[in-house]
């Protein structure tokens, strides 16, 4: 069995993987589980913020590298679409970032990410099989999806946010993950 495609680490990759470790260890406290913050951020919020931060530890194929922004779409509803505006307009390795409503796996092929959220489970399988040799990094937050073959999907574990990896997933659709992600993720297959 071969190993999960990696992307070399970088030196601004680095910084990313540090500022992600940070953003794991205080989701609790951003979360509100602790008295010292009053007004907690919301679950959502936080996801919004991973999912920003993402594209730094992906690698897609020519001419989705070379592109000169990443496309983040959103199918389906989802509880952290508000949070998504605050993405629009930012930039990650330097490119601009748009975020997209989507409302067909078709469209989704045309975005670097798509966030699938959970009004879409009647559909999940028709979806992924739309995607499933097409560079586009998937990404939910409903229990189970990795293991059916969304590549990133976001937990809740003792209060604090985590993620799994489909590696499988994400090798079929041509991407590389940066190994320092794949250290922090629980890897599904």
């Amino acid at each position: 069995m071969s190993k999960p495609q990696t992307a070399a680490p970088s030196p601004a990759s680095r910084t990313q993987v540090v500022s992600l470790v940070l953003l794991l260890l205080l989701a609790p406290l951003l979360m509100g589980h602790s008295p010292a913050y009053p007004q907690p951020y919301d679950e959502y919020q936080v996801k919004a913020a991973f999912l920003n931060k993402l594209p730094v530890f992906v690698k897609w194929p020519e001419p989705l590298q070379e592109s000169d922004r990443i496309v983040i779409g959103v199918l389906g509803t989802t509880s952290f679409k508000a949070y998504t505006r605050d993405m629009e307009g930012q930039t990650v390795r330097g490119k601009r970032v748009v975020v997209k409503q989507i409302m067909t796996a078709r469209e989704a092929k045309q975005c670097h990410l798509v966030f699938i959220g959970p009004s879409e489970k009647d559909r999940l399988s028709y979806i992924l099989s739309v995607l499933s040799s097409s560079p586009v990094l998937t990404v939910s937050d409903s229990d189970g999806w990795s293991k059916q073959g969304v590549m990133v999907n976001f937990y809740v574990e003792h209060g604090s946010i985590r993620f799994e990896v489909n590696v499988d997933a994400v090798k079929l659709a041509g991407l590389a993950v940066s190994s320092q992600f794949l250290k922090l993720a629980r890897i599904q297959r």
